[in-house]
């Protein structure tokens, strides 16, 4: 083909773009030259002029643009749209300034280091990375940038639940390790963990609790993970040690504003954390975290018998996959089955060996 001109196939490999965003958003643009039947020609200074002024719009776009059409686009009228904003928040705060010109394979795998030594789980990592994955697949289709870059491969590793065992008792050495805390510290740390073992609750939960959301009727988690509220009944155990830490004046200093503002909300939680790292240190319980407490809560459940239905009910999980992770811990559920087929078939024997009355 003559220099003065290109094919279809070359004007969509000089835009660098898809036959999609060629035909929606340059195509109009272009003036067609029609050489025959099939044959369509561009104007190469015609194409080159456009790309200029494309290159210079997509490098004004940003991340946070493409995650804002991604909103108003789908997200918005989707299942769950709080869930689904507060991820698109977390993502637009740390990756929202890059410029989607120079968002690429290494920028994204930079993001995802820093997520990994902030101590981030894998399954919230790749949350942020799906939720980036879409907003820019929309991005592309928009015409904002040329492809969408790949993203680093996150395995979910199939690691085996951890909870507190009973033999030996690690509840009882990890709440006599709280003596290793100043007292005021070990007067609200050793209520919380009991809170947190006979509830469930995740830490987030708890810091948020406040006098008005304790009833006869138990505890109310406002605003939970999900964006959703959770009422759950409390134990005698766990309302004593509820009341003793509304009742705190150095915890209630400590969760201040926590329910309503997220930034002292991860204060509130760093604190416990650091704090919760020195008793399970102190009880050489390296591998204990305070989301262990709520593990903890769902396996004795499951290893008495309760049904993972109800343990997803008083824990809240979002799905019953959540829940059959503890599937596992059931007391032997199979042989129970067959106790109840056995039963049954050893009954009506019984009821056909009886001799019919005359």
């Amino acid at each position: 083909m003559s220099n003065g001109y290109l094919t279809l196939a070359q004007a969509r490999e000089a835009l660098g773009v898809s036959a999609f965003v060629f035909n929606q958003r340059f195509r109009p643009e272009l003036t067609e030259i029609r050489r025959g039947p099939r044959t369509i020609l561009f104007d190469r200074v015609e194409v080159e002029t456009v790309k200029g002024e494309s290159d210079g719009m997509w490098n004004k776009k940003k991340v946070s643009d493409a995650l804002d059409h991604a909103w108003d686009l789908k997200w918005r009228d989707s299942r769950g749209p709080k869930k689904k904003k507060s991820l698109m928040q977390q993502v637009d705060s740390e990756i929202g300034d890059v410029p989607l010109s120079k968002l690429d394979y290494s920028r994204i795998e930079q993001w995802v280091m820093e997520l990994r030594e902030s101590d981030k789980a894998v399954a919230t990592i790749k949350s942020r990375l799906s939720c980036l994955t879409f907003a820019l697949k929309i991005a592309c289709k928009k015409g904002w940038i040329k492809s969408v870059p790949m993203v680093p491969d996150m395995e979910t590793p199939n690691r085996k639940i951890r909870y507190l065992l009973d033999d030996p008792d690690e509840e009882r050495a990890l709440l006599e390790a709280t003596g290793v805390l100043h007292y005021q510290i070990a007067d609200v740390m050793k209520p919380a963990i009991v809170f947190l073992l006979d509830t469930g609750a995740r830490l987030s939960e708890l810091l948020k609790v406040r006098w008005g959301n304790v009833s006869d009727a138990g505890v109310m988690f406002e605003e939970r993970k999900a964006g959703d509220c959770l009422r759950v009944p409390l134990t005698p155990e766990a309302r004593t040690a509820l009341e003793t830490l509304l009742e705190s004046k150095y915890w209630m200093a400590r969760v201040r504003g926590a329910n309503l503002d997220k930034k002292r909300m991860t204060s509130a939680q760093n604190w416990f954390t650091h704090q919760f790292a020195k008793v399970r240190d102190k009880a050489k319980l390296h591998d204990v975290s305070a989301h262990t407490l709520r593990h903890t809560c769902a396996s004795r459940l499951v290893q008495a018998g309760v049904s993972l239905y109800e343990v997803r009910q008083l824990l809240g999980h979002s799905s019953i996959t959540v829940t059959e992770r503890y599937s596992h811990l059931a007391p032997s559920s199979l042989d129970r089955a067959v106790t109840v087929l056995k039963n049954r078939r050893l009954s009506n024997k019984v009821r056909k060996m009886r001799p019919q009355s005359q």
